[in-house]
């Protein structure tokens, strides 16, 4: 709420960037990250610590099933945001639907499963929980093999 502009570096300097840091270019989702780890660091040992998690923190299973042999990998993961494909999608349902399609390995894409050896198998994400608070990136951009370069 000021008519001049706002300094800048104690902020940045709160983050830990050098001069050189500030003057490159970062993406929100970045400085997203850098914060929150900052803020989580700053609360260790007072009456708010773990708030950062309780709010931000969801839970995913990555797993890859094979389709003719019995074996499942899964991992389970934190996170706290979603990178959500915009390309080709309509809406945020269409966004989500494409984070959770199912990719097939098979031909020279097949999985090694430990004592099966190369297997034809289904690879996905499932959805655990999700936070109070869902913080969803919008890939903007992506990358362009042919030019080489981030295409928006």
């Amino acid at each position: 709420y000021s008519d001049t502009s706002v300094a800048t570096k104690e902020l940045t300097k709160s983050f830990g960037w050098d001069t050189y840091d500030s003057f490159m270019q970062h993406d929100v989702q970045e400085l997203n990250r850098v914060l929150c780890e900052k803020l989580e660091d700053k609360m260790k040992g007072t009456v708010v610590e773990g708030t950062i998690q309780q709010l931000f923190e969801g839970h995913h299973m990555n797993y890859i099933e094979c389709i003719n042999v019995d074996y499942k990998s899964t991992r389970k993961e934190s996170f706290y945001d979603l990178q959500l494909d915009v390309k080709g999608c309509r809406d945020v349902y269409a966004s989500f639907d494409k984070y959770v399609e199912v990719e097939r390995l098979e031909g020279d894409n097949k999985y090694h499963a430990e004592q099966h050896g190369l297997q034809d198998a289904k690879k996905g994400v499932l959805f655990i929980d999700f936070p109070p608070v869902l913080q969803l990136q919008l890939k903007r951009f992506e990358y362009d093999f042919m030019r080489d370069t981030m295409v928006k």
